[in-house]
């Protein structure tokens, strides 16, 4: 079985982030994701939400778009929400 706290070192360990923004878990992946990644995402994303807001991630590492180097800008890639947390 795979664990929210899993799913978010794997993320981070292939360059995409995770943060809260309100009742939205925003995912940031450094390429596009497969389907099934997305659907473990959607599957565990009430412990993700739980998990990044005991650690007090509650927003971005890096800055939103438009308020970064350029460097940093071109690999970037969107973010993506997951739908709110009820």
């Amino acid at each position: 079985m795979i664990s929210p706290s899993f799913l978010v070192f794997w993320l981070r360990g292939i360059g995409g982030q995770a943060w809260v923004e309100g009742k939205d878990l925003v995912l940031v992946f450094p390429r596009e994701p497969d389907k099934d990644v997305l659907d473990l995402f959607r599957k565990h994303k009430r412990g993700i939400v739980a998990l990044l807001r005991q650690r007090g991630q509650t927003s971005p590492k890096w800055p939103k778009p438009g308020n970064e180097s350029p460097a940093t800008s071109e690999n970037r890639q969107p973010e993506a929400k997951c739908d709110s947390v009820s």
